[in-house]
């Protein structure tokens, strides 16, 4: 039985939490078992995906030297609710400030305010970029900024991100929050796998 980030926090402080999935995890480099840990695609969605293909590749990178950090969902494939076999895209947000490690609601309530304008015409240019990017869910403009408004003045990232089912508990999305890996040198990012926090 697993159990998620967001029921244990009920007993533990998020900040809690994740020390102990980075401690779980292990001190970088980590090993990578290309089989488990890499992030896979069709290689028709390869060829007109080329961002998340780009993640594909960079999955060896993100586990042996990425950062463990809180992510929220803002957005996903509505198949990746469900359990299956195909890895669907979708959209997080996340941040390298080691303030979000208590806490990552400021993630999730960002997430919930820039879902809410998906599409919609706010009269703001900054926001109306995310609004945009979240209504076109065919070109990839992830690696952007939020607003400090919405993030308590915590710096945040918007990425793509392509789901690894066997990353997941249970084989689809379920919390909002989950730990997921980032690095300095890439905007790619990928769910830590769950065996590390589940």
């Amino acid at each position: 039985m697993t159990s998620s980030p967001h029921a244990e926090s009920e007993l533990r402080s998020f900040g809690q939490i994740i020390a102990e999935i980075r401690q779980r995890a292990g001190r970088t480099p980590r090993k990578y078992d290309k089989k488990v840990d890499r992030v896979r695609m069709g290689f028709v969605r390869k060829l007109f995906d080329r961002k998340l293909a780009k993640q594909s590749r960079e999955s060896e990178l993100l586990i042996t030297e990425g950062s463990i950090v809180w992510g929220s969902l803002v957005q996903a494939n509505a198949d990746m609710f469900e359990f299956g076999t195909e890895n669907l895209p979708g959209n997080m947000l996340y941040s390298n400030d080691r303030r979000m490690d208590n806490q990552p609601e400021i993630l999730a309530e960002c997430s919930s305010n820039l879902f809410s304008i998906k599409g919609e015409s706010v009269g703001d240019p900054e926001l109306q970029a995310f609004a945009d990017s979240l209504a076109n869910e065919v070109d990839r403009d992830g690696g952007m900024k939020v607003p400090p408004s919405l993030s308590n003045g915590i710096p945040c990232i918007f990425a793509d991100i392509e789901f690894e089912r066997k990353h997941l508990p249970n084989n689809c999305l379920g919390d909002r929050i989950m730990p997921i890996l980032t690095h300095p040198s890439t905007d790619s990012i990928m769910v830590l796998p769950h065996w590390h926090w589940t």
